[in-house]
């Protein structure tokens, strides 16, 4: 069925209508029950639902009925299968992708993660009063989940639409602070709230089918996923891994700042800046972590890095190395990282070192010493051994020699008996 005879089956079913909103309590497809509204984006509207016969929490999207025919379908469908493999701990799965013939709706059922979205999370921070850029253990704490969970659906091999070829990794496309939600109530770490990443490859798929990442000249940026979008998105260029981590960047970036590191008021501006590869270097951080984000920020791909966790961590490896650079350490707590935990308590700066600490290092010196000179040892008696052995097997006499009453003698090669000269035999011949 091609899309104008579905758009026109649409218009003509009132049962159709994406805009009616689902009412509580409505039992979809035989199976779930809708809850209340979670929200409204710009291709649908998010309800909870529950499976009553495993008492599951569901996300309940409900998708734009053109996407119901067409390659547009099939697109997204090949992609379900692709995503609904996906199993981590910061990543919310999309379990279910439904359509209702009767209705003639296509909804999309992902595991429901209580808390707010990073969006809303800045926004009530903002509104509180506190700082826009984030302490850097809060961010490095942040992105370093979504690194993980990015880089585990990098790594990850589904199978295609034919089932018989398979595809390596699974890209997000649409990373932005709407599509991470934050449990403040589960730290991951203290002070550093859960993470989990949504709307794995669905939403850009999604916004690609209904033309809304088309860029053009004049318009307003109404959404802010433009300001997240590789310069391989941007060209409409063959996307790899490296994609999603100069999205991971300029969300890093804006954690940390406070700001984007790209502006512009309309697309094609945007475009430009960001295809121009300039960034601001932020107050907040040092020379050592702006020369790792500016590596994300390569605009070929090959030269960022390998997987956005190797980002995050030289990110903070940058930070580690500035601190010890500018608070010097003493000499003492060199030594004690080389001796086993559990022997002392952590030293301060000015701390003594405890009792027994010298007796333990002279009696290790000790034994290494002991142990050197018994492997010299060893090897000198190996050495003299073999040397003794072949001197004397060298000079000892030959059985021949040993025996009593005969005498060596050297060989010599046997000639036959010399024939009689002639005028000898003549001489002997008169004499007789």
């Amino acid at each position: 069925m091609s899309d104008q005879e579905g758009r026109q089956r649409d218009s003509s079913s009132p049962a159709s209508d994406a805009t009616a909103p689902l009412s509580e309590g409505t039992r979809l497809l035989d199976r779930f029950v809708v809850g209340q509204c979670m929200g409204r984006g710009p291709f649908g509207e998010v309800y909870a639902a529950v499976d009553p016969a495993s008492e599951a929490d569901y996300a309940l999207k409900r998708l734009p009925v053109d996407l119901m025919w067409g390659d547009y379908a099939m697109a997204i469908r090949a992609l379900f299968r692709q995503v609904s493999t996906l199993d981590h701990p910061h990543i919310a799965t999309t379990r279910f992708l439904e359509i209702a013939p009767r209705a003639s709706e296509l909804y999309t059922l992902s595991d429901r993660v209580q808390g707010l979205t990073l969006k809303a999370w800045l926004q009530l921070r903002s509104k509180a009063g506190e700082p826009a850029a984030l302490p850097h253990d809060l961010a490095v704490g942040l992105c370093e989940q979504i690194a993980e969970a990015l880089d585990h659906a990098h790594t990850q091999t589904v199978p295609t639409q034919h089932r018989r070829k398979t595809c390596t990794g699974v890209l997000h496309r649409d990373l932005k602070p709407g599509n991470v939600i934050l449990n403040p109530d589960r730290p991951f770490r203290p002070g550093v709230p859960f993470a989990k990443v949504v709307d794995f490859g669905l939403d850009a798929e999604i916004a690609k089918a209904m033309g809304v990442l088309s860029a053009g000249g004049g318009k307003d940026l109404t959404d802010d996923r433009f300001f997240y979008r590789s310069p391989e998105q941007w060209s409409e260029g063959p996307l790899s891994p490296a994609s999603d981590q100069w999205s991971l960047a300029v969300l890093f970036y804006e954690l940390l700042s406070g700001t984007k590191p790209f502006h512009g008021k309309t697309l094609w501006e945007l475009h430009a800046q960001i295809r121009s590869g300039k960034v601001e270097k932020p107050p907040q951080i040092t020379d050592g972590q702006w020369v790792v984000l500016k590596k994300a920020f390569a605009l070929k791909g090959q030269e960022r890095y390998g997987n956005c966790l190797t980002m995050v961590h030289a990110f903070n490896m940058a930070d580690m190395a500035t601190t010890e650079m500018v608070v010097p350490r003493p000499f003492v707590r060199m030594v004690s990282m080389r001796k086993p935990s559990g022997l002392h308590e952590k030293q301060g700066l000015g701390g003594e070192r405890p009792a027994g600490s010298m007796d333990t290092a002279a009696a290790s010196r000790g034994l290494r010493l002991f142990r050197r000179f018994a492997l010299v040892t060893l090897l000198g008696i190996v050495c003299g051994v073999l040397a003794w052995f072949l001197f004397f097997r060298n000079a000892s006499p030959t059985m021949e020699q040993q025996k009593p009453g005969i005498e060596s003698k050297p060989d010599q090669p046997h000639l036959p008996p010399a024939a009689p000269d002639s005028d000898s035999a003549g001489n002997v011949s008169d004499e007789r």
